[in-house]
Protein backbone atom coordinates (compact mmCIF):
# COMPACT_ATOMS: atom_id res chain seq x y z
CA UNK A 1 0.00 0.00 0.00
CA UNK A 2 1.21 3.49 -0.72
CA UNK A 3 -0.24 6.86 0.26
CA UNK A 4 1.03 10.03 -1.42
CA UNK A 5 0.67 13.55 -0.08
CA UNK A 6 2.63 16.68 -1.01
CA UNK A 7 5.50 14.60 -2.38
CA UNK A 8 5.76 12.41 0.70
CA UNK A 9 5.34 8.70 0.45
CA UNK A 10 4.28 6.30 3.17
CA UNK A 11 4.94 2.72 2.19
CA UNK A 12 3.43 -0.03 4.27
CA UNK A 13 5.91 -2.76 3.44
CA UNK A 14 5.39 -5.06 6.38
CA UNK A 15 2.49 -5.05 8.80
CA UNK A 16 4.64 -6.63 11.55
CA UNK A 17 6.99 -3.63 11.32
CA UNK A 18 3.98 -1.33 11.69
CA UNK A 19 2.88 -3.25 14.76
CA UNK A 20 6.37 -2.84 16.29
CA UNK A 21 6.34 0.91 15.66
CA UNK A 22 2.89 1.19 17.28
CA UNK A 23 4.06 -0.75 20.33
CA UNK A 24 5.88 2.34 21.60
CA UNK A 25 2.50 4.08 21.79
CA UNK A 26 0.98 0.99 23.39
CA UNK A 27 3.56 1.14 26.20
CA UNK A 28 3.39 4.92 26.64
CA UNK A 29 -0.40 5.20 26.56
CA UNK A 30 -0.66 4.06 30.18
CA UNK A 31 1.31 7.06 31.41
CA UNK A 32 0.51 9.73 28.82
CA UNK A 33 -1.04 12.98 29.97
CA UNK A 34 -3.33 13.90 27.08
CA UNK A 35 -3.04 17.58 27.93
CA UNK A 36 0.70 17.36 27.19
CA UNK A 37 0.21 16.12 23.61
CA UNK A 38 -2.46 18.56 22.44
CA UNK A 39 -2.73 22.29 21.91
CA UNK A 40 -6.12 22.80 23.54
CA UNK A 41 -8.68 21.39 25.95
CA UNK A 42 -11.01 20.71 23.00
CA UNK A 43 -8.39 18.57 21.24
CA UNK A 44 -7.64 16.76 24.50
CA UNK A 45 -11.37 16.00 24.82
CA UNK A 46 -11.39 14.54 21.29
CA UNK A 47 -8.51 12.21 22.19
CA UNK A 48 -10.30 11.15 25.38
CA UNK A 49 -13.48 10.40 23.42
CA UNK A 50 -11.51 8.27 20.97
CA UNK A 51 -9.70 6.47 23.79
CA UNK A 52 -12.68 5.96 26.09
CA UNK A 53 -15.44 5.24 23.53
CA UNK A 54 -17.67 8.09 24.70
CA UNK A 55 -21.34 6.99 24.25
CA UNK A 56 -22.50 10.59 23.71
CA UNK A 57 -20.16 11.20 20.83
CA UNK A 58 -21.55 11.08 17.28
CA UNK A 59 -18.71 8.78 16.05
CA UNK A 60 -17.46 11.29 13.48
CA UNK A 61 -14.24 13.27 13.53
CA UNK A 62 -13.28 16.38 11.60
CA UNK A 63 -9.60 17.29 11.37
CA UNK A 64 -9.44 21.01 10.65
CA UNK A 65 -7.12 24.01 10.57
CA UNK A 66 -9.77 26.26 12.13
CA UNK A 67 -12.99 25.74 14.05
CA UNK A 68 -16.24 25.34 12.08
CA UNK A 69 -18.89 25.28 14.78
CA UNK A 70 -17.07 24.23 17.95
CA UNK A 71 -18.68 20.80 18.15
CA UNK A 72 -17.08 18.00 20.11
CA UNK A 73 -16.15 16.24 16.88
CA UNK A 74 -13.60 18.86 15.72
CA UNK A 75 -9.85 18.42 16.16
CA UNK A 76 -8.14 21.70 15.25
CA UNK A 77 -4.49 21.21 14.25
CA UNK A 78 -2.23 23.75 15.95
CA UNK A 79 1.35 23.95 17.18
CA UNK A 80 1.66 21.60 20.14
CA UNK A 81 -0.52 18.82 18.73
CA UNK A 82 1.25 15.47 18.49
CA UNK A 83 -0.48 13.98 15.47
CA UNK A 84 1.15 10.61 16.01
CA UNK A 85 -1.02 10.29 19.11
CA UNK A 86 -4.10 11.45 17.19
CA UNK A 87 -3.40 8.78 14.57
CA UNK A 88 -2.83 6.21 17.30
CA UNK A 89 -6.16 6.91 19.01
CA UNK A 90 -7.98 6.94 15.66
CA UNK A 91 -6.33 3.63 14.77
CA UNK A 92 -7.33 2.04 18.09
CA UNK A 93 -10.91 3.32 18.02
CA UNK A 94 -13.53 0.63 17.56
CA UNK A 95 -16.45 3.05 17.22
CA UNK A 96 -15.25 5.83 14.91
CA UNK A 97 -17.43 5.58 11.80
CA UNK A 98 -16.47 8.67 9.78
CA UNK A 99 -13.21 10.60 9.40
CA UNK A 100 -13.19 13.94 7.55
CA UNK A 101 -9.75 15.38 6.89
CA UNK A 102 -9.61 19.04 5.87
CA UNK A 103 -5.90 19.51 6.53
CA UNK A 104 -2.83 17.30 6.72
CA UNK A 105 0.15 18.04 8.96
CA UNK A 106 2.85 20.01 7.16
CA UNK A 107 5.78 18.22 8.81
CA UNK A 108 6.68 14.89 7.21
CA UNK A 109 7.27 13.13 10.56
CA UNK A 110 3.87 14.23 11.84
CA UNK A 111 2.18 13.09 8.62
CA UNK A 112 3.90 9.70 8.67
CA UNK A 113 3.09 9.13 12.37
CA UNK A 114 -0.53 10.19 11.80
CA UNK A 115 -0.98 7.88 8.81
CA UNK A 116 0.67 4.93 10.57
CA UNK A 117 -1.97 5.21 13.24
CA UNK A 118 -5.09 5.69 11.15
CA UNK A 119 -4.36 2.81 8.77
CA UNK A 120 -4.78 0.48 11.76
CA UNK A 121 -8.45 1.45 12.15
CA UNK A 122 -11.09 -1.19 11.39
CA UNK A 123 -14.26 0.76 12.21
CA UNK A 124 -14.18 3.71 9.79
CA UNK A 125 -16.83 3.33 7.10
CA UNK A 126 -16.55 6.82 5.61
CA UNK A 127 -13.31 8.66 4.84
CA UNK A 128 -13.33 12.04 3.17
CA UNK A 129 -10.22 14.03 2.35
CA UNK A 130 -11.05 17.60 1.51
CA UNK A 131 -7.59 19.05 1.09
CA UNK A 132 -5.00 19.32 -1.65
CA UNK A 133 -2.91 16.18 -1.81
CA UNK A 134 -0.28 17.84 -3.96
Amino acid sequence: NQIMSDGYSIVCEDSSKMMTENRDYDVLVQDINIGDITSSAQNADVLRRLRNTDPYWNQELYILESEIDGDIDEFIIRAGDDLGWLGYFIGRSEVLKALHIYVFPEEKEQLVAFMRGIIQNQSIKELSIKTDLG
